[in-house]
């Protein structure tokens, strides 16, 4: 219940009233007082109007920032994600939505300012949709909690075509055979052994490279010349420390063969690994026997083989696809084995079937693609380029 009063001023008199209500940030009991009414009557009617803001839930007690309701859900949000999740979402956050949106009120942020945001957004990355996703979340919470009466996303439109899946519907390029070939037999005279095995183990099997970086000397099942995939490799940059996380997906949960060739060079890894640990007298004293390990035993960083591969491909002229177009390479080279789609969504531990037909689309479009610009580049040459060996026969 509202109360009123009259006070002084060099104007002459105004009037002011007090209430009461709870603190939708903290369910603390605040005071809120409003001033400078000309009359008893106009501080009456401005306190029934903050009673109607209370009971549809405005905040009435803070200017909340946009910054500060995200910190508060991120925080939340940590306590059930994975830290690789988190990662991904405090990037989106530090990078493009805070620098847009930190500083504002929330309850002052407009349907119009949003928009505008993401048609600049979607002209700048193909992700504009996952930033939105993520802007908008804080949006739904400061509704739930009372500090802004609507949602101004709710209304925002995206220009942008919707991709389906997930992120790892995202095609990174792949190789043909030929490149495949041409690359191995570079890296295999070029790399170190515990290089050149990790490239041939992507290739070969598809694993995703934070599931290679956590494979463990025990995860090799000999009956069956198998490795196991249960694991996957986090690096926690502020920490500069690892994490052995769950998978991805349920489904990434896996069992892959290897070829007898990849099977023996594993072998030979792990053999090398021992004899260095033994020399160093660390053998019995590691918690993890990682296979890919830099000096001190330690797994790699997840971007060492993104690194190595750049540095490869740019050093020797070929073809640069991400490293996680090598699992799109073992893709098509399962489909032109003659591989189903379900099979192919087993071996490289899709959850979603849409995934793996996305990537055969693509897959087959730039095989398309490929074969008129070959063609293309043929009728361009002169005619004693196109036939050689038929000039060189007269």
């Amino acid at each position: 219940m509202a109360s009123y009063g009259k006070y002084k001023t060099k104007k002459g008199v105004k009037w002011y009233f007090q209430t009461y209500s709870d603190d939708p940030l903290t369910g603390e009991k605040k005071r809120v007082m409003r001033r400078g009414f000309d009359s008893k009557n106009e501080a009456k009617i401005a306190s029934e109007e903050l009673e109607r803001e209370l009971r549809v839930g405005k905040d009435i007690f803070k200017k909340v920032t946009f910054e500060e309701i995200a910190e508060e859900f991120l925080r939340q949000q940590e306590k059930n994600c994975e830290p690789s999740t988190m990662y991904s979402k405090r990037s989106k956050f530090k990078s493009r939505i805070l620098p847009a949106f930190g500083k504002l009120q929330i309850d002052k942020i407009t349907f119009e300012y949003c928009q505008k945001w993401i048609e600049q957004l979607e002209g700048e990355i193909d992700a504009a949709r996952d930033y939105g996703i993520q802007a908008n979340l804080i949006f739904k919470y400061a509704r739930r909690k009372r500090l802004i009466t609507e949602n101004p996303f709710d209304l925002v439109v995206y220009t942008q075509t919707k991709k389906e899946g997930s992120s790892e519907d995202s095609f990174d390029g792949f190789w043909n055979k030929e490149e495949i070939n041409h690359f191995l037999s570079i890296a295999e005279t070029q790399c170190t052994l515990q290089n050149y095995v990790m490239f041939r183990v992507a290739i070969f099997t598809g694993a995703r490279k934070g599931e290679i970086l956590a494979l463990q000397e025990n995860d090799l099942i000999h009956s069956t010349k198998e490795i196991n995939i249960h694991h996957t490799m986090y690096w926690d940059k502020t920490a500069l420390n690892y994490q052995l996380l769950s998978p991805k997906t349920q489904n990434s949960y896996r069992k892959v063969p290897l070829d007898d060739v990849t099977w023996n060079l594993m072998q030979k890894l792990i053999t090398a690994n021992k004899a260095a640990k033994l020399a160093s007298g660390l053998l019995d004293n590691l918690e993890h026997h990682f296979i890919f390990v830099r000096g001190s035993f330690r797994p790699h960083r997840t971007a060492y083989p993104t690194e190595m591969l750049q540095s490869l491909c740019k050093r020797f002229g070929i073809k640069y696809i991400k490293f996680h177009g090598l699992r799109h390479t073992h893709a098509s080279m399962l489909f032109a084995s003659g591989a189903n789609m379900k099979e192919v969504q087993d071996r490289l531990g899709h959850a979603r079937i849409e995934t793996t037909m996305n990537i055969y689309t693509h897959i087959t479009q730039e095989m398309k693609s490929d074969v008129q610009n070959r063609f293309i580049d043929f009728m361009n040459k002169e005619p004693n380029e196109k036939f050689p060996d038929l000039l060189e026969s007269k």
